[in-house]
């Protein structure tokens, strides 16, 4: 069976609809894919007509915010909720277009990937996953993308890695933290089946008076 995938995208108001087929394009190279395996584009319902969107030539289905804030995604975030009500716009949106046959859940197989103007997620059609991809395959592509969170706090001191710069209060090093609990949330209890005893999502982002950079990115890195 050949694997479907779902691309879930959001742009702002000044993106042009080069830079989204550009960033779609790179986003599905990074899965070794191209658009013959799309069976189509997921956002917001405000954007599912816009003009950038339908350029991509792919079918487009769009979810309010409501339906896109109900979704579980693994980088959320402050400043998409504040600016149109949910957390998660390209994740939220590729999870919510791959729901398959039967209620099977659509998988995201890439996190998203954000320019300066346009983010892109992949999620893979729900019971119909690549066969073909090994274990070493997917620990390698996660390598990556913790490889990227790590570099986003390389070379901050505490007080840089701790800025408040959102009404929300979330900092980067808040992030990284945050992304220790999704793990165990999602390898530990999704995956393996354990019971996961963690905090809440939104006690997730806090840091303790005694943590560090170092020892915020060590433990990211131990999961």
């Amino acid at each position: 069976m050949r694997a479907a995938y779902v691309v879930g995208v959001g742009v702002t108001s000044t993106a042009t609809a080069a830079e989204l087929s550009e960033a779609v394009d790179a986003a599905l190279s990074i899965l070794g894919v191209d658009r013959s395996a799309i069976v189509s584009v997921a956002t917001r319902t405000e954007l599912a007509a816009d003009h950038r969107v339908v350029a991509l030539g792919l079918p487009v289905v769009g979810f309010r915010s409501e339906e896109l804030a109900s979704v579980r995604v693994p980088n959320p975030s402050a400043r998409v909720a504040h600016a149109v009500s949910t957390l998660s716009v390209a994740e939220a949106a590729a999870l919510l277009g791959a729901d398959g046959p039967g209620g099977a859940p659509g998988v995201l197989v890439l996190p998203k990937q954000r320019s300066a103007r346009v983010t892109v997620a992949v999620a893979c059609v729900g019971g119909n996953l690549p066969r073909s991809v090994s274990g070493e395959e997917l620990a390698s592509a996660l390598d990556v993308n913790r490889a990227t969170v790590v570099d986003k706090v390389a070379g901050l001191d505490l007080a840089m890695a701790t800025r408040h710069r959102m009404p929300s209060g979330v900092t980067l090093l808040g992030i990284v933290k945050h992304l220790v609990w999704v793990e165990r949330g999602w390898f530990d209890n999704s995956i393996a089946g354990n019971e996961f005893n963690g905090c809440e999502s939104d006690v997730s982002f806090q840091l303790e008076d005694t943590e560090t950079v170092e020892s915020v990115v060590a433990d990211y890195l131990a999961e």
